[in-house]
């Protein structure tokens, strides 16, 4: 495909238009997003009361910085949010950016279901 961040940044605006969203799903595979396009994307998620958060991030050139983004947001924002499904494949982070991910999904009071994919 030749999505990049800045369609990422689109899908943020768009995002930020309808702030009662609480279930979002995106699949993002063989895109050319980088740590900047994730930051974009988690900046438009900022406020929403999201109950349930699907992301499909694979082949990208996402490192521990963009997942990082992710997990600052997931940290601060999100109260209600219980379901989870994240499938990051072949994306260029390490235990590094996995730890980030970790923290901030143990900072989910509400969290029930959670489906995490890392394939190398």
């Amino acid at each position: 495909t030749n999505v990049n961040d800045d369609a990422f940044a689109a899908i943020a605006r768009l995002i930020r238009a309808n702030p009662i969203i609480t279930h979002f799903t995106m699949t993002a595979f063989k895109a050319h997003v980088t740590d900047e396009g994730i930051s974009n994307l988690v900046n438009g998620l900022f406020g929403l009361p999201l109950q349930q958060l699907d992301l499909m991030l694979g082949q990208n050139r996402i490192t521990d910085e963009g997942i990082l983004s992710l997990s600052k947001v997931l940290n601060e924002k999100f109260t209600l949010l219980h379901n989870i499904q994240l499938s990051i494949p072949r994306i260029q982070i390490t235990d590094t950016g996995i730890n980030y991910l970790v923290e901030s999904l143990l900072s989910l009071p509400a969290l029930t279901h959670l489906n995490f994919n890392i394939l190398s």
